[in-house]
């Protein structure tokens, strides 16, 4: 059966602080239980007091089942059953039962045993019963049971913390007979506990130091004087194979009322005794090695950071004055461009051709270099909803679609039964797309193809396997130098086979590597087997939003 635990509202130190009282009363006797239920009022207040009376045992076991009380009254005598039988059922021994108190009208310390032996707190008899009686022996039935919990939970923890220490913990008499030996004492010594325990702690000594132990025990028992006792050292033991090691060793005398009784600490030093020349050998030039080199590193970590508070600050300041001033910039440009050819001398019009040219080629840099700035200090926060990259691809190869056929490329966007939907950065995530179709577009040779495969996959994140999808882009172009497939995505680098007009700021792919990055994602790049080169990126289905 499960008994339900005691009220919150109890208090077990004494019943001086109790809020209130809750008693299942198991009575079949009317009259006796008003005369209990008369004293129990002259203890507590009519509003402090919360008596439940039951008089058989089905009732009593079904009360117990559903109610919560602070402790049963139980009457020894019931018309249909046994209360010592109902006291057996209650499980009075659970730490989840309320206390329990047998009531009997027979004068017989032979039922106050059997009441006892059974597991109950106290044991009344009704003729002898007034409130002090009962008061006290409440008070005592409550303080008795969570006492007994205290100390079952304490025998618990020290046996959890005994049985599980990395340490060897032996506890001996005051003759040096072995009373208690855990399972790492077991391994240092490679004796078993049932093979030890009973027999003299010089069973785990050299000859030499087992021959004075037990001078020591008396020296200390008569003058109180410690040579071991209540200090650490290092000494040697022996192993069941009669080799010998150093341990060190701290012993306490346990102080408990009676025959002293001490505990030893044991820990294997053989291995600290091999470590301790090597460290003393290397420890003086360790530490000057760490102190320079941890110099070097608070320096180099202090420029680090103030390069780069210092850059992102004044891309952030600087962005929006340059930007003004070269807005104006393009849209003169753009306006003499137009009127040139009627108003102008044909040189004019090529200069203006070339404001323009360089204008849009600033801009476009110092936009790349804010996205990136504002990557990079996790300013640009990114906000994720569920998006279809299928879509989105298909967007971005309408926004290029004047390229496209320009240089007459074809290109094929390839999904099958891959689901396209996932949490992302709509806006970033095309960012990304879009950089990379026009990397392909402006590397892929007249008539040439780009190839798009959007599959489903999954990886590794946090020690658990995620769900993904994988994006790859594939073009005809000149391919990337081996050696240079993975730095392409550092800043203001381009691959030595691009250098061919192609233009280009050299922030498109490392801002793809940042964006990527804050979708839980990688990119990276590989030649195709044919010709050409093909882009890719993974990202988790699901983002932690």
């Amino acid at each position: 059966m499960t008994n339900k635990k005691p009220s919150a509202s109890v208090n077990h130190s004494s019943l001086s602080k109790l809020s209130t009282l809750s008693i299942l009363f198991v009575e079949d006797n009317e009259s006796d239980y008003l005369i209990a239920e008369r004293l129990l009022k002259k203890i507590f207040d009519q509003d402090k007091l919360n008596l439940d009376w039951k008089t058989t045992y089905e009732d009593a076991f079904a009360a117990s089942e559903s109610g919560s009380y602070d402790i049963y009254l139980i009457d020894v005598t019931l018309d249909n059953r046994d209360g010592l039988e109902l006291a057996a059922a209650l499980d009075p021994t659970n730490d989840n039962t309320p206390p329990i108190i047998i009531m009997t009208g027979e004068d017989s310390i032979d039922m106050e045993l059997i009441a006892i032996r059974l597991g109950a707190s106290d044991c009344l008899f009704k003729n002898q019963l007034t409130a002090p009686l009962l008061e006290r022996s409440i008070n005592y039935s409550i303080v008795r049971k969570q006492t007994e919990k205290e100390i079952r939970e304490s025998e618990i923890r020290y046996r959890a913390i005994v049985e599980t220490a990395n340490d060897g913990i032996i506890t001996l008499d005051d003759l040096g007979i072995i009373n208690s030996y855990n399972p790492a004492a077991e391994k240092l010594f490679g004796y078993t506990a049932k093979q030890v325990i009973g027999e003299n702690i010089q069973k785990l000594m050299p000859k030499k130091i087992a021959l004075q132990h037990d001078s020591y025990l008396s020296a200390y028992f008569k003058t109180g004087v410690t040579q071991i006792i209540g200090n650490g050292r290092e000494v040697h033991g022996v192993r069941k194979d009669g080799s010998e090691f150093p341990l060190y060793i701290s012993i306490a005398d346990v102080g408990v009322p009676g025959p002293h009784r001490f505990s030893g600490i044991v820990r294997d030093l053989t291995l600290e005794k091999k470590a301790r020349e090597t460290i003393r050998r290397h420890n003086e030039m360790l530490e000057k090695t760490v102190l320079d080199r941890t110099m070097e590193l608070e320096l180099a970590k202090d420029f680090a950071e103030k390069a780069n508070n210092a850059k992102s600050e004044f891309l952030a300041n600087i962005s929006h004055e340059i930007r003004t001033p070269l807005y104006g910039i393009l849209s003169f440009a753009n306006m003499g461009f137009s009127r040139a050819s009627n108003i102008l001398p044909e040189k004019s019009m090529e200069y203006f051709g070339h404001i323009k040219e360089s204008g849009e080629r600033l801009l476009l840099l110092l936009n790349d270099l804010l996205d990136l700035s504002k990557l990079e200090s996790d300013s640009r926060t990114l906000l994720f909803k569920n998006e279809d990259i299928e879509t989105m691809t298909k967007q971005c190869f309408m926004s290029e679609k004047a390229r496209l056929q320009e240089k007459q490329i074809q290109w094929t966007l390839t999904k099958g039964d891959t689901v396209s939907l996932l949490q992302c950065n709509y806006d970033a995530l095309r960012q990304v797309i879009c950089n990379l179709l026009c990397n392909a577009i402006r590397f892929s040779p007249h008539d040439g193809k780009i190839n798009i495969n959007i599959t489903s996959s999954s990886k590794t994140i946090h020690e658990s396997e995620t769900p993904t999808i994988k994006f790859s882009i594939a073009d005809e172009g000149v391919g990337i130098p081996e050696k240079e497939t993975e730095i392409i995505f550092d800043k203001f680098i381009q691959s030595s086979k691009t250098n061919t007009g192609a233009g280009g700021t050299g922030l498109g792919l490392a801002i793809c590597k940042e964006i990527i990055g804050k979708h839980n994602g990688n990119i990276w790049a590989k030649n195709r087997t044919e010709k050409g080169s093909e882009f890719i990126f993974e990202i988790p289905v699901k983002q932690s939003i």
